[in-house]
Order: structure tokens, then sequence, then C-alpha cells
């Protein structure tokens, strides 16, 4: 998903007259920074779900010290 992204923003700055490119490469840079920040996101909650789940497996009651995040 993320390189088809790129792509087609590239695709589409060719088409887009000289003057307004630099617009285009702004929105670009911005679009790519959420796009990776939501990409670090969803990786900080895997790795949170995933101690969730291993608290559970262990055992652990919530509020315990091995619960916590």
């Amino acid at each position: 998903m993320y390189s088809s992204v790129v792509l087609e923003m590239k695709r589409k700055s060719l088409e887009i007259p000289y003057g307004k490119r630099s617009e285009s490469f702004k929105v670009r840079r911005a679009v790519l920074g959420l796009a990776s920040e939501v990409v670090e996101i969803k990786e900080r909650n895997s790795r949170e779900i995933a101690r969730i789940k291993k608290g559970m497996k262990h055992g652990a009651k919530e509020g315990s010290k091995k619960f916590r995040i």
C-alpha cells in the first residue's frame, strides 16, 4: 500500500505544470510523513497487544507489574 501511494503521487506530479510542483512536493512530504507515523503507531500497538497477551497467558492480574505496559 505504501509504495502504491508513492508511485501514484510521482505519476501525478509529472502531470502538474512546473509552478505547482513545489506545492505537490510539500503535500507529498506531508503524506509520506503521515504514512510513516501510521506505520510506527501500528507497530507500537502490536507490541503493546503482544505484551498484554503475554501477561494474560502467564496469569498476571490487571494492575500487577507484569501486566503493565
